[in-house]
């Protein structure tokens, strides 16, 4: 148990028997009032989000979440499917929770899953992922295309980018960042 006046932005709180993230948290002290805490929650399990006002000497318990380093296997039946590093187990997520950013991630990428009281709540994926262009559609704007990933995912790239082209792509958004130009650069020396 901590104190509210502890409770800090991106901790875990049990509250009636849910857990939620802290999102914002700020503490109000009105002139000659007694202080008090504003503090923003969503719950990890339905991302509901809901503001609580605490009293900054109230009880409230912290809760630790498991983080699982896992490798990216594929997806089957509305699953994505992951590997365990630490004792091998299969993990299996349904789509909704991991996430639209998934699209980019192919099998054998590193991951961390999310998970509180035995049940999975995310998973992180990595910011930035390169990926190769397997196929462009051209728009008819002549500045941009659709460049169509490795993944089968899809994104709106420069006109200059060629199937084949490896890129880089922000996963949270799911923009074109920019062409990897090493295995260029490595050829002209």
């Amino acid at each position: 148990m901590i104190r509210a006046n502890n409770i800090e932005k991106g901790m875990y709180l049990r509250i009636n028997g849910r857990v939620y993230e802290v999102l914002e948290e700020e503490m109000i002290t009105p002139g000659n009032e007694v202080a008090f805490i504003d503090v923003k929650l969503k719950n990890i399990f339905n991302r509901g989000v809901l503001t609580r006002t605490l009293n900054p000497l109230e009880p409230v318990e912290e809760v630790y979440i498991d983080t699982i380093e896992a490798v990216y296997l594929g997806e089957e039946d509305g699953f994505r499917c992951f590997r365990s590093i630490l004792d091998g187990g299969e993990i299996r997520v349904k789509n909704s929770i991991a996430g639209a950013g998934m699209r980019f991630v192919r099998p054998g990428t590193m991951v961390v899953v999310r998970a509180c009281d035995g049940r999975v709540f995310g998973v992180d994926i990595p910011d930035f992922l390169e990926l190769a262009v397997t196929e462009i559609r051209k728009a008819r704007d002549e500045q941009y295309c659709t460049a169509v990933l490795e993944t089968g995912a899809r994104t709106s790239a420069p006109s200059f980018i060629k199937e084949g082209d490896r890129i880089v792509v922000d996963t949270r958004t799911g923009a074109f960042l920019y062409r990897n130009d090493k295995e260029n650069v490595d050829k002209k020396r």
